[in-house]
């Protein structure tokens, strides 16, 4: 994992890295002792700027804006499908099969795609995954607009997205800490989450204009042209980045992935995080994003432009939450009081 900062290295053991890291990064408040609660104020909020990492490196800008475009696309995407299934079925169990079908394949095979970027040029993983998404959503829109669009249609090309996203979101995050420096990294990650939940804001609200103009199919072809953004902006940085140096290893794949595991295991505040982001996960935001659509429909009768307002708003909040945390250096501080 720490092979980008030792090109020297010519062996290493399963692990390793990964322990020299766990010394690093336990900087958390202690379980239990969140300290006084101390709510942010409006000087605090005028005080924060934008990372360095943004102001000052040029491939993670490139990176940085293509992906917002990207997310923008994928969240218009994600709009237009919960409005075809609506088309084809009022069945709750329905929309949430869709769901299930692409992250079922997340979870079985995100370890595994871990495991290859950490072993192989995380940019050309990306890049593979990029042609593939937009070829889906390509298929997707033709569908679409010939009105031969079926439920198993849906069901089958949500199965592959997950696929391949099982392996385009490991490489994405792990390709962040090789365009900026380890002091700007808390900066980008935080200014990555802001660029997601923006994305839930504009994407949705975009979709509705689209889909009110030019039909459900358009969102479709549009997040397909936004995927053009990040495969040009990964070609260019591919011309100035240095090549990333990775370890030799005799040990499997497997191997590295049950380090990784018992790392978790062996850490409780790992495992609680892990505990939370999961019960979170499986319980509350699938459900509002499953659920939302056919309320909004089938319930108070809105119509297609609601759904999209419904769920840039839930973007809203999330962005907020995300700006606050741009303050950097607090953000290990306040952890617990957060929490």
């Amino acid at each position: 994992m720490n092979s980008d900062k030792s090109p020297n290295h010519t062996t290493s053991r399963p692990g390793e890295a990964i322990r020299r890291l766990g010394h690093r990064v336990r900087t958390a408040p202690v379980v239990g002792n969140p300290g006084a609660l101390k709510l942010p104020s409006l000087p605090d909020i005028l005080q924060i700027q934008l990372p360095d990492a943004l102001r000052n490196n040029a491939n993670y800008r490139r990176f940085f804006f293509s992906q917002f475009i990207s997310l923008c696309g994928t969240w218009m995407q994600g709009t237009a499908s919960s409005l075809v299934i609506l088309t084809l079925t009022s069945s709750a169990i329905a929309l949430g099969a869709i769901n299930v079908a692409t992250a079922l394949p997340m979870l079985l095979l995100s370890l595994v795609g871990g495991v290859l970027a950490d072993r192989f040029d995380r940019r050309r993983i990306m890049l593979t995954c990029q042609g593939l998404l937009g070829s889906s959503s390509i298929l997707y829109a033709i569908l679409v607009f010939s009105d031969r669009i079926e439920y198993w249609h849906i069901l089958v090309l949500a199965t592959l997205s997950g696929i391949v996203m099982s392996f385009d979101l490991p490489a994405s995050q792990a390709f962040t800490p090789q365009l900026v420096p380890r002091e700007d990294l808390p900066g980008a990650v935080a200014l990555g989450a802001a660029s997601f939940n923006s994305a839930r804001i504009v994407g949705p609200t975009l979709a509705s204009l689209a889909i009110g103009i030019f039909g459900l199919g358009s969102a479709f072809l549009i997040n397909a042209a936004t995927l053009l953004f990040p495969m040009s902006a990964l070609i260019m940085i591919g011309r100035t980045l240095p090549k990333r140096q990775v370890a030799k290893s005799t040990s499997s794949g497997l191997a590295y992935l049950k380090v990784g595991v018992n790392f978790v295991r062996e850490h409780d505040d790992m495992k609680g995080l892990m505990l939370l982001t999961s019960l979170c996960s499986f319980l509350v935001f699938p459900n509002v994003i499953v659920l939302m659509p056919l309320y909004l429909t089938d319930a108070l009768g809105g119509g297609d432009q609601w759904v999209g307002i419904g769920l840039s708003v839930l973007g809203a909040g999330s962005l907020i939450g995300a700006i606050l945390l741009l303050r950097g250096s607090r953000l290990e501080v306040a952890a617990g009081r957060r929490l």
